[in-house]
């Protein structure tokens, strides 16, 4: 059977409705024979169950575990279930079209009465796919604030990717995940995508800690030193500094900032730590001293790695090699 999704702050008038208002009109008439409270008791009861019985269709009232994998196989078993269908329509439609070229009467009779019998089969097939996501706009954006975080999670630990929340960022080392409800898509660093199933984002995660990280540490750590040199002065290269005063120099432009925040900076910085890269074309090298910045939040940055361990930034300094 059809039903209709209901538009945000929109409520379906339909024959139940207009049987409660009957319903509604109906105590109306009766109320003088009533006393005062009875009267009272009896509309606002009515309107009560009128109310309740809309509500239904506006609110969500919870979730059951995997629910976005559930309405897809769900979805996916009424399209097969069509698709069925429509081959045996095909099929007879082929048939009568044969028997039709060879004048083969009782050929024709046959496939005319199978043709017309899947045309009834054919359109409950096509109502029931049509209908088979059964959730409105309000359930889905209330699913992806509140229950798909934990879901993906899910879905990825059992395809042996970790991932661990990371201020208001998801990370599975090295991509960093966000998800956007109000846009029914979720940003896999710098990519925003509409492919939402647990199940295909824990792959998608799974081939890209599989491949090549895309990081060149040569030019990443060039870009640090020139940001660096920004920041301390040409005079004073070896005084050291904040990696957050580094990370405000290269996304100085809010566009910028907003393309390439704090957590992907936190992520390329540990994928530098990792590669052993240290020394600049100029002869400099690399420390990221820890000092005592470590012991308080402000000013550090942290980023889960591949290992499961966090790991944590704060300064940064050049020095001469050699010196």
């Amino acid at each position: 059977m059809s039903s209709a999704t209901p538009t945000p702050g929109r409520r379906i008038r339909g024959p139940q409705a207009a049987f409660d208002e009957g319903m509604l009109k109906r105590c109306q008439l009766t109320a003088p024979v009533l006393n005062q409270s009875e009267t009272e008791w009896t509309l606002s009861h009515a309107s009560a169950k009128l109310t309740a019985r809309h509500s239904k269709t506006e609110v969500s009232v919870g979730f059951e575990p995997n629910a976005f994998e559930k309405q897809c196989t769900t979805v996916e078993r009424a399209c097969n279930s069509l698709s069925g269908t429509l081959k045996a329509a095909i099929s007879a439609e082929r048939a009568l079209s044969k028997a039709a070229a060879d004048g083969d009467i009782a050929k024709i009779r046959k496939a005319s009465l199978q043709l017309g019998q899947l045309a009834e089969a054919l359109q409950q097939a096509s109502n029931h796919a049509a209908t088979a996501w059964s959730w409105s706009e309000i359930d889905e954006e209330k699913y992806l604030q509140d229950e798909y975080e934990t879901e993906l999670i899910e879905a990825a630990s059992r395809s042996g990717v970790r991932i661990d929340r990371l201020d208001d960022r998801l990370s599975a080392f090295p991509a960093l995940l966000k998800i956007l409800p109000s846009q029914r898509s979720i940003r896999v660093d710098a990519k925003r995508l509409s492919a939402l199933r647990p199940s295909v984002v824990a792959a998608r995660l799974v081939a890209l800690q599989s491949a090549k990280p895309t990081l060149n540490p040569e030019r990443f750590l060039a870009t640090l030193f020139d940001a660096y040199r920004q920041a301390v002065g040409a005079d004073n290269l070896e005084r050291g500094t904040k990696l957050v005063d580094l990370y405000d120099i290269l996304t100085i432009h809010p566009e910028m900032r907003k393309q390439y925040d704090k957590n992907e900076f936190t992520r390329d910085l540990h994928l530098l730590d990792r590669s052993g890269i240290t020394t600049t074309k100029q002869g400099y090298e690399l420390s990221l001293p820890a000092a005592t910045g470590t012991k308080s939040s402000s000013g550090t940055l942290t980023i889960v790695g591949s290992d499961g361990n966090a790991h944590t930034y704060y300064g940064i300094r050049f020095r001469k090699a050699n010196s």
